[in-house]
């Protein structure tokens, strides 16, 4: 192949660990790392909060930030610190909290506040999602909340949980 240093190099995370608890396989990590140390540009892209990064490729030595929350922000990991966050309109942001309790399905809301992501818990968590719930908590990347205490206009990303229980119920 030809190298193309002008050109970034978009790669999923999900593409790269079958969940977002598996930790990067050492053979992968050390491959990631020598495209890097050779001058390759790669952009990691995940759905989840930068901590699930962390967790995952905490090795991995990056030369550009991260997008994180499908898209929601860019974080840069080398220095812990949010480039970029894009709210959601506070009126979409009530919309759609008010049809996920119509529908009683819990989800996360997702706020970012001196580069720490803050997460709301709103509705119920039921048992298959209360042990992931309880190995998250415990991150040292982001605080988790119970109630809606955010404000509409400060919300980045809404994470829905149980999706699969919720919908066979409604």
């Amino acid at each position: 192949r030809e190298k193309k240093r002008d050109q970034v190099f978009f790669v999923r995370t999900k593409d790269l660990v079958p969940d977002r608890f598996t930790p990067l396989p050492a053979a992968a990590m050390f491959r990631l790392n020598y495209l890097y140390d050779d001058g390759a540009r790669i952009c990691l892209m995940t759905e989840h909060a930068p901590a699930f990064f962390m967790l995952q490729m905490n090795a991995t030595k990056l030369n550009t930030p991260l997008i994180v929350m499908d898209g929601a922000a860019i974080y840069d990991a080398d220095r812990n610190v949010f480039l970029k966050t894009e709210t959601l309109n506070p009126e979409d942001t009530d919309r759609i909290l008010a049809r996920l309790r119509q529908l009683n399905i819990g989800c996360f809301i997702y706020t970012v506040h001196a580069d720490k992501t803050c997460i709301f818990h709103v509705g119920e968590i039921r048992d298959p999602e209360k042990t992931v719930y309880e190995r998250m908590k415990r991150s040292p990347y982001r605080d988790y909340l119970d109630g809606e205490i955010f404000e509409p206009e400060e919300v980045v990303y809404i994470k829905v949980i149980d999706t699969d229980v919720s919908i066979r119920e409604t």
